[in-house]
């Protein structure tokens, strides 16, 4: 679980979350360059930085209307469920500590469609916060563009480190199989060139 200390420190690094807490607290409007300025912080960031961004603000707009619908009960929920999921890994990344490569990729695996139910989860948020408050509306339709951007590029990588993964698999498989049958073939060991 992460620390308050922890939490501080993603938001800060992540710079996303403190704007969206703005335009839900009312001290910042969601006017063009606002807008605009959300988009380019979210379009820089990699699939999972992109995904605690998302859900870190997306659990600020939850907390704030709580009272209006069970709908940001659940958005509350998610949220904090992957911002804790993934914010460990995130920061353990960001310090440089040594990370097993299995344990990421079983983590980062999901990130698509953790990303696809925020969306979802934001697009419903969006809906029933525009006749109330138009601002934070605006807030969840960049969250929600930015996850479904971010959901496709990661799906796209994934793809690829699969493929990639495949691809050292087979090519690996006909020399292990070969060495295998020269085993048990007989007592002689062939070195090259001999």
């Amino acid at each position: 679980m992460l620390s308050d200390r922890e939490l501080a420190s993603l938001h800060v690094r992540l710079e996303v979350p403190v704007v969206a807490q703005d335009i839900v607290d009312g001290r910042s409007a969601m006017d063009d360059a606002t807008c605009y300025g959300l988009h380019d912080a979210l379009a820089e960031q990699q699939p999972d930085s992109a995904l605690l961004s998302i859900a870190m603000a997306a659990e600020k707009i939850a907390a704030k209307y709580l009272h209006m619908s069970a709908h940001f009960v659940v958005l509350k929920m998610e949220a904090a469920r992957m911002t804790q999921e993934y914010g460990e890994l995130w920061l353990d990344h960001a310090s440089q500590q040594p990370l097993d490569d299995m344990d990421v990729y079983e983590r980062l695996k999901h990130v698509p469609e953790d990303l696809g139910a925020l969306s979802e989860l934001l697009e419903n948020a969006s809906s029933i916060l525009q006749g109330r408050s138009p601002d934070v509306a605006e807030l969840c339709r960049v969250l929600l563009v930015q996850a479904d951007s971010h959901a496709l590029i990661a799906e796209c990588v994934l793809e690829q480190a699969e493929a990639l993964a495949d691809a050292e698999d087979a090519a690996l498989e006909p020399c292990v199989i070969g060495a295998q049958t020269a085993q048990y073939s007989d007592n002689i060991i062939q070195f090259p060139g001999v």
